[in-house]
């Protein structure tokens, strides 16, 4: 059996596909690749959902980029907003003291 590997290392997109044995709660990787090792158990919760530790990872069981792509662009996007709403509150809190020092 095979399983398809989406995910963005960096800023580039890369797809490895991997043989597998299952096992009845996991996949096992059955030969090493650039990202995996053979013998790496693959739960098979993490099969179609965002997986890895900064969730950049789609593990999919047939070969279907684009859903693999348009999960990890929400992702991306998820990141961004937070990233836009923490530099706001920074920004916020940076007048603050300005103000406050110009009152001294």
């Amino acid at each position: 059996m095979k399983l398809y590997i989406y995910r963005f290392w960096g800023d580039k997109f890369s797809c490895r596909e991997v043989d597998v044995e299952e096992k009845p709660k996991t996949y096992i990787i059955t030969e090493e690749s650039e990202f995996e090792y053979k013998g790496q158990r693959i739960r098979k919760d993490e099969i179609g959902v965002l997986s890895g530790c900064s969730r950049d990872r789609v593990i999919l069981t047939e070969k279907d980029k684009k859903k693999a792509v348009e999960m990890l662009i929400s992702r991306q996007s998820t990141i961004v907003e937070s990233c836009r709403v923490r530099l706001e509150y920074e920004e916020k809190k940076l007048e603050t003291i300005k103000a406050e020092l110009e009152k001294e």
